[in-house]
């Protein structure tokens, strides 16, 4: 420890004001002892200049000295890395354009990928912000026809949290949407109803309150509590230090707030941010009547499971146990558990819902991809711009060897240079960082969300990523140091002091590493750019599929009459004055009412022709909806044959039903549906539905799926609140849109609006994965452009520089102007095809890499002649000016100053 504070003192003694000190004792010393030497030679009656003379050579070289006592000291290193420092500095500022390219090429393709690697650290492996979140697991249902990530039935997870041994204590939750009583008016937030123990199991404590009671864990009847989030509290309620205590109107209910969660905690999903939480028990409280059987039937499966494993526990044992925990509910309930076991993730691998998780990680891979190729393309450029400049800078170097600096010390210096713009151009990159985060948090928030929230990015850097962020940065200025430092100590010296540093010439032209670079680049961008333009063209293909329904003079208007209060058995009268509310509009031709927004698709439930209803392979889980007899007509859907539903089969529990065609088709083919039957296994059983008409078949999730069975049932007084009316106009329907909100607030003053979209809106919504992918890649794609024009520049003008002499001979000799741009665009010319041909092969296996997630041909001539013309029109306009002044040059004074 002494001899690091030795050390240290030393380092510090070496900077600044102490350095000079430094400096001038070692100057007076040196000083003094010559001056004893001068003494000495006088006395042995040498003259005086006799004496100094040989008193320095027995001194020896000050500098020597000077060195000999800074080694001593172990600071000569910091000293020469201090000059090397400077010299790096005077080299930026004595060329400030080529500095900033290069600061602004590394800083674009740092931040991006920094951002990228930031996004997938928030997203796959930050810890939650819970007590020792190792120990805590999430889980699910494992069912066949359910899917990977299903959640638990209410029933199972309360048996489940009454038999574990292994995992103490079990919690739960479910997400909601519910209205919520503010000063700022009633709005719809997202929401968790949650057990008791939630967050006693989860270790966070709120930062305000005492968090739910401890009969909050009484699933048949918990007090109104509620906990609220720190962005609910700061947003909502103005960040109202007595909000604890005071009384919060959730869906019509008086809740009391009981604490308020810290700023670093939003829930177990990234991503979603949780606004409430409130207990189990009070969902008939604030539930209709129809959503009851969700909790007591162990059909419905609604309920996420957390554990935190005892004390000894390993995951083998809870896997073992839950197997069996699994067998068990399956031989007491196997009407509801057939086939249905328990399964426990490690809460990491739960943060993102399973099911969407693949997806999430393919786009996360797509986007890294498309930024790691921008960082190739960037460096091959950084790296062609310092090989060109070294050149420049061949006398330079060779003067500087002439005069006795060492090639270690010159390319310890060079390494400094790159190091310190690399440095730069990390720094640079925090900025595009930001923005890069911004960007993606505002097409994020476009994703369409499973709650009434949308998706929230995490944008804040991680210092980790930030570390990696700056080592990558050093090791880009240590890789990319390598081009100038061989580039400038390799030959003699001796010709690069003969040869002209201002015409050039003397250098016979070939296809060297500095061509090699443009034309990895050129190969790169158009990898880059072909894949963006197959996106692009995908999102246009998409754009142009027919959704089945309406697409032009359409509008849907969604509300919730779920969250007002309003009994199940009093929204029909609701609904009905509504519908003929907006009927009455202007510009209205036909108003139709669904729960469900088209590409919504709808809840997927299990069904069978009634003929083999009894043999478990003939089940079939179509997605199904419910309308009334105004919809069809709304939406501009045809019967194939049939009819539509009856004001009676309106107002009765389902017992008919309508296919689309394709279902249709699958399950009697060749034959009509009309008379038949499907049995419905629904929470309380079974029930009969008889087929009453069969209509066309649209798209119901997305334009690009295809062969979707569908089936319509009635919509009778029996649904959850969530509505949407489709709205059919005569005209542009934008204005339509604007007085049928209008209308309903005036009607209903305390409806919470949900949405208010044209079908156009609807289908953009829909298409937010294309889109997002097109945006980016297409963003990428031009970031390569404009480093690809920054490329191929700096090579056509080096040449230009290189030839000067050649051009102006051939000018003196009759060569025309034109000749002269012909022979230099010939060589950009040639870098651009090779460039492409040799980035053919590499896109194509590329482009095969991501082909599901394409809806054209690889081939595509569009995508090609998209991604071929712009890189040649910007490799003409990039070497555009090196022509224009090697058609501009003067023979006659070139040639008379060489």
């Amino acid at each position: 420890m002494r001899g690091l504070r030795v050390w240290l003192h030393r380092l510090l003694g070496s900077l600044g004001r102490d350095r000079r000190e430094r400096e001038r004792e070692l100057d007076e010393e040196l000083r003094s002892h010559l001056e004893m030497l001068v003494d000495d030679q006088l006395r042995s009656g040498l003259s005086p200049a006799e004496a100094r003379k040989k008193a320095c050579i027995t001194l020896g070289g000050v500098e020597e000295l000077k060195e000999q006592c800074r080694d001593a000291l172990g600071l000569r290193v910091i000293d020469q890395l201090g000059r090397d420092l400077q010299f790096a500095l005077r080299g930026i500022r004595r060329t400030p354009l080529f500095s900033a390219v290069v600061v602004l090429s590394l800083g674009i393709a740092i931040g991006s990928n920094t951002a990228i690697l930031n996004l997938a650290h928030a997203l796959f492996t930050r810890p939650l912000p819970i007590e020792d979140p190792g120990r805590v697991v999430a889980l699910y249902s494992t069912q066949p026809d359910l899917g990977v990530g299903t959640p638990l039935s209410f029933l199972n997870w309360l048996d489940l949290r009454q038999q574990s041994q292994t995992l103490e204590p079990v919690a739960g939750y479910e997400w909601e949407s519910l209205a919520v009583e503010t000063p700022r008016g009633t709005s719809r937030v997202p929401a968790q109803l949650v057990s008791g123990n939630y967050f006693q199991t989860l270790g966070v404590s709120p930062a305000r309150g005492p968090s739910f009671s401890p009969a909050a864990d009484n699933v048949l009847g918990a007090p109104l509590e509620v906990v609220i989030s720190h962005h609910f509290w700061q947003n909502y309620l103005e960040g109202d230090p007595a909000a604890v205590g005071r009384a919060l109107r959730i869906n019509g209910q008086p809740f009391t707030i009981v604490g308020v969660t810290g700023p670093a905690f939003t829930g177990l999903n990234v991503g979603l941010q949780v606004e409430l939480w409130i207990p189990f028990g009070v969902y008939r409280q604030i539930y209709p009547e129809s959503a009851w059987g969700w909790y007591e039937s162990r059909r419905g499966v609604i309920v996420y499971g957390i554990g935190r494993l005892r004390a000894g526990a390993q995951m083998s044992q809870v896997r073992a146990e839950l197997s069996s925990i699994g067998r068990r509910l399956e031989r007491d309930h196997p009407e509801f558990n057939e086939n249905r076991g328990v399964q426990a993730l490690p809460i990491a691998e739960a943060t993102i819902f399973p099911w969407a998780r693949p997806f999430v990680r393919n786009g996360v891979v797509l986007l890294a991809a498309a930024v790691a190729l921008t960082l190739l393309i960037a460096a091959t450029n950084v790296a062609n711009l310092l090989l060109l400049r070294t050149r420049e800078r061949r006398r330079e170097v060779a003067i500087r060897l002439a005069l006795g600096v060492s090639r270690g010390g010159l390319a310890t210096r060079l390494f400094v240079e790159c190091i310190v713009l690399s440095g730069l151009g990390g720094c640079t990159g925090i900025g595009f960082v930001w923005l890069t985060q911004q960007a993606l948090s505002r097409v994020i928030a476009y994703i369409p969300s499973p709650t009434a929230g949308p998706y929230q990015l995490p944008v804040e850097l991680d210092p980790l990523v930030f570390a990696v962020a700056f080592a990558l940065s050093v090791l880009m200025g240590l890789v990319l140091g390598l081009f100038p430092v061989l580039t400038a100590l390799q030959g003699d010296s001796s010709d690069a002091l003969r040869a002209r540093s201002d015409l050039g010439g003397g250098e016979a032209r070939r296809f060297g590493l500095r061509n090699v670079l443009l034309v990895t680049q050129l190969a790169l961008s158009f990898v880059a750019l072909l894949g963006g333009a197959l996106f692009l063209r995908s999102l246009s293909e998409i754009r142009e599929l027919d959704p089945g329904f309406e697409r032009q003079q359409l509008a849907f208007l969604r509300v919730d009459l779920s969250t007002t209060g309003t009994p199940s058995n009093a929204r029909t009268p609701v609904r009905e004055r509504l519908v003929r509310s907006l009927s009455a509009l202007p510009g209205v031709e036909r108003v139709g009412v669904s729960p469900r927004e088209p590409m919504d698709g709808g809840w997927s439930r299990p069904m069978a022709p009634s003929e083999s209803a009894a043999d478990p392979d003939a089940r079939i889980s179509p997605y199904t909806d419910r309308v009334d007899a105004a919809f069809f007509d709304a939406m501009g859907l045809a019967f194939v044959e049939g009819r539509a539903f009856t004001l009676d089969e309106l107002r009765q529990p389902p017992r008919v039903a309508i296919l689309n065609q394709e279902l249709s088709q699958r399950l009697w083919p060749g034959q009509s549906a009309l008379g038949r039957s499907l049995v419905l296994f629904d929470l309380e059983g079974r029930a009969s539905l008889e087929i009453v008409g069969v209509v066309e078949s649209a798209k119901y999730r997305r334009l690009t799926e295809t062969n979707e069975g569908y089936v319509y049932m009635p919509l009778s007084d029996d649904y959850e609140g969530l509505l949407t009316f489709a709205i059919r106009t005569s005209g542009e329907p934008d204005s339509v849109l604007s007085a049928a909100v209008s209308e309903t607030r005036r009607l209903e003053p305390g409806l919470p609006i949900v949405s208010a979209q044209t079908v156009s809106q609807v289908l953009n919504r829909s298409l937010w994965g294309p889109r997002l992918a097109a945006a980016f890649l297409g963003l990428f794609a031009t970031i390569a452009l404009i480093l690809s024009a920054v490329g191929i520049y700096g090579v056509i003008s080096y040449d230009v520089t290189r030839r000067t002499r050649e051009l102006c001979i051939r000018v003196a000799m009759g060569a025309e102007r034109f000749d002269i741009a012909g022979l230099v665009l010939l060589d950009s010319g040639r870098h651009y095809l090779i460039g492409v041909v040799a980035g053919v092969p590499v896109a194509y296996a590329a482009s095969r890499w991501v082909s599901g997630l394409i809806f054209v041909d690889l081939l595509d001539p569009y995508a090609i002649v998209g991604s071929v013309l712009p890189l040649g029109i910007v490799g003409a306009l990039a070497a555009w000016i090196p022509v224009r002044r090697a058609t501009s040059l003067d023979p006659n004074e070139v040639l008379r100053t060489e």
